[in-house]
């Protein structure tokens, strides 16, 4: 069962709702915490029909859990103060304008900015524990990979950050047949 959390962490893009129809595609369970000003009428209505799609509003994730791999999440709505813990394998994170990659572990090295480094400014991590060189869009924990405006050196432009998710489908399968 595939089970998968878009999460926006504010901003008023409709991109979260967008991106959650084609992520749905393969995707048994969806779930949308956050729900911010950018949950348009059109958008929120036609999601609220798809039975395998629940809206988290004024929710966020407040922690991640998994050993080798991602296994759950646990959300927090901070309107009623109720937590709940999901049971995930993917988390699509849209930051908006405002950069948001606190959340993250100290494995996945950032900039001071939060951005987070792949590739070359990874190869000499003291996180960095495979016996090659990362791959291009890996960070520096292998196997864990970033795509787009939340990579530190990426374009900041919305064609290159779909071309660098191309990319690191690809990576992932080169990962995968070396494990």
């Amino acid at each position: 069962m595939k089970v998968g959390t878009v999460l926006s962490r504010g901003g008023a893009s409709p991109a979260p709702l967008q991106y959650s129809n084609v992520i749905n595609n393969w995707s048994s369970k969806l779930n949308l915490p956050g729900c911010p000003v950018f949950c348009f009428v059109r958008s929120c209505c036609r999601i609220e029909q798809m039975d395998n799609i629940e809206l988290l509003c004024n929710t966020e994730i407040s922690q991640i859990a998994g050993d080798d791999c991602l296994r759950s999440i646990e959300v927090s709505n901070h309107k009623t103060g109720e937590r709940r813990s999901l049971d995930v394998n993917a988390v699509f994170t849209f930051i908006g304008a405002v950069l948001r990659t606190d959340w993250l572990p100290q494995a996945i090295e950032t900039d001071d900015k939060g951005f987070i480094k792949t590739g070359l400014a990874v190869a000499d991590s003291t996180e960095w524990s495979a016996g090659r060189q990362p791959f291009l869009l890996e960070t520096s924990r292998p196997g864990i990979f970033a795509a787009g405006d939340v990579r530190l050196g990426s374009v900041k432009r919305v064609a290159s950050a779909v071309g660098e998710g191309a990319m690191a489908v690809q990576f992932i399968h080169q990962y995968l047949a070396e494990i």
